[in-house]
């Protein structure tokens, strides 16, 4: 039975943030026909769609960590671009609390997945954060003014 993110002390969340940004999966370049752009912070890597290559890396440099991003599709059952946090702890909370200030609607949802690391298998709580593909500049220039 996997441990759950939720049961974790300070020191093994920071340790799974670092496995995760070395997980097969993360670094795969995914085949959705979105061109990548390889960003890299400190311990975190991956090939990120390019219209949110900047919005990640800012994320990054800001300490949030981030699991999962996608610029949205043109397809109808899936066209919300998102971003995935490691969990509310690691910058999700705060993340909303931005796009609520800067009026950039959004849709929150979570995922649970287990994921398989070197020292036993984990159940993430992650937070994740869908908005329209139009706002991508939105939240770039909202996370710029922040950062500035």
């Amino acid at each position: 039975m996997p441990q759950d993110w939720n049961d974790l002390d300070a020191a093994a969340r920071a340790q799974i943030a670092v496995e995760v940004y070395a997980h097969p999966a993360l670094q795969a370049e995914m085949p959705d026909g979105h061109p990548k752009h390889p960003v890299t912070v400190g311990h975190r890597s991956a090939h990120i769609d390019i219209p949110l290559a900047p919005v990640i890396e800012c994320l990054w440099q800001n300490g949030f960590e981030t699991i999962a991003c996608c610029q949205g599709t043109e397809h109808p059952l899936n066209p919300q671009a998102y971003i995935a946090f490691l969990s509310e702890q690691h910058g999700g909370s705060f993340f909303l609390e931005i796009l609520t200030y800067y009026g950039i609607q959004f849709t929150l949802n979570g995922f649970s997945p287990v994921l398989e690391l070197p020292f036993g298998s984990v159940q993430l709580r992650t937070v994740n954060v869908s908005f329209h593909p139009d706002a991508i500049p939105a939240v770039r220039a909202a996370l710029n003014e922040l950062a500035a």
